[in-house]
């Protein structure tokens, strides 16, 4: 009976959004070729989303504009399901949804200090010459993995797998403007605005290597992914202006870490604590901006950027079948 509620309760977890590591399930017992793993996932994240502009209206600077978008924190709850093949193939899929909507502040920054700006505006204590900053909530976010891990070496007390898979990782905040620095005489955001409304995707084609250690009670495992090949997009609404700007970035570095502790509780049941980073390093390029009627404005190739990096920490229930 209790089985039937978990397996209940598994069933019926929302799956909208995506944890940042699926892991592979438990091992096979006695004769059994194929089990199925599934867990419910609970954690934090911490992190930020970095949108930038680059231009020589900066001067010496290396950012004309900079937003940096807070999760601090995302509450994740979700699921993962782990697929065994004769404790060689593993097929791992997760997912995960952020419950809470405030996740920080937006800091957005410009350095209009050269070229046709040179000279009017006063440059700010900090460097740069106008300021804002927000309260953000949360519109929507997925953070999807699904993976295939291949057992190279197993014994009694370690393992080494090789792994490929396909990540997804979506943020997407509404602001409201909570203090402004500006020039004098410059028009200003009206504090308690929503300014702007910003969404961003990664797809991330990674690979990865999975070490673990086990006995009868409590094991342990690292993964590591890496990729060159990570692409985003974004898309920035600035709401007071009616304007839109759509970046696209190509072949960012990703990398990620992932390590977990786990403990049986009985013949199906354990239970987990995992502790995950990851990292997706400045990665520059195109804007396309818009005006209000959908006209194209301007395109400039190498003109836009991201970064992002988050650390997270979760506790899962499994259940195998």
């Amino acid at each position: 009976m209790a089985a039937r509620i978990l397996l209940s309760v598994f069933l019926f977890l929302p799956l909208s959004l995506g944890a940042l590591q699926a892991p592979s399930g438990r091992d096979l017992s006695g004769e059994r070729a194929v089990n199925l793993t599934g867990r419910m996932i609970f954690g934090l994240v911490w992190g930020h989303s970095e949108e930038l502009v680059f231009g020589s209206a900066s001067g010496s600077h290396p950012y004309l504009s900079k937003l940096d978008w807070d999760i601090k924190p995302a509450v994740l709850a979700g699921a993962s399901l782990s697929l065994n093949v004769q404790n060689t193939f593993f097929f791992n899929f997760a997912a995960a949804a952020a419950l809470n909507r405030h996740t920080g502040e937006m800091v957005d920054r410009d350095w209009l200090l050269a070229g046709k700006y040179a000279g009017q505006f006063k440059q700010k204590p900090w460097g740069g010459s106008h300021e804002s900053v927000s309260d953000i909530y949360l519109k929507g976010s997925f953070l999807l993995d699904g993976n295939m891990t291949c057992r190279v070496y197993g014994s009694k007390r370690w393992y080494a797998s090789l792994l490929g898979g396909y990540k997804m990782i979506h943020w997407s905040w509404k602001d409201q403007v909570t203090s402004v620095d500006y020039p004098e005489g410059k028009e200003t955001p009206p504090i308690g605005a929503n300014g702007i409304d910003y969404a961003i995707t990664y797809w991330i084609p990674y690979g990865g290597l999975s070490l673990g250690l086990r006995n009868q009670v409590l094991s342990g495992s690292c993964i590591i992914t890496f990729s060159p090949f990570a692409d985003a997009s974004d898309y920035d609404y600035h709401k007071l202006r009616n304007e839109h700007f759509y970046d696209y970035c190509r072949d960012g570095i990703y990398t990620g870490i992932s390590l977990s502790l786990h403990r049986r509780m009985g013949k199906h049941l354990s239970l987990s604590f995992t502790f995950e980073w990851e990292a997706i390093q400045e990665t520059v390029g195109d804007v396309h901006h818009y005006s209000g009627d959908s006209s194209l404005r301007r395109s400039a190739l190498g003109g836009a950027g991201t970064a992002y990096s988050v650390i997270a920490g979760s506790l899962g229930l499994s259940f195998a079948f």
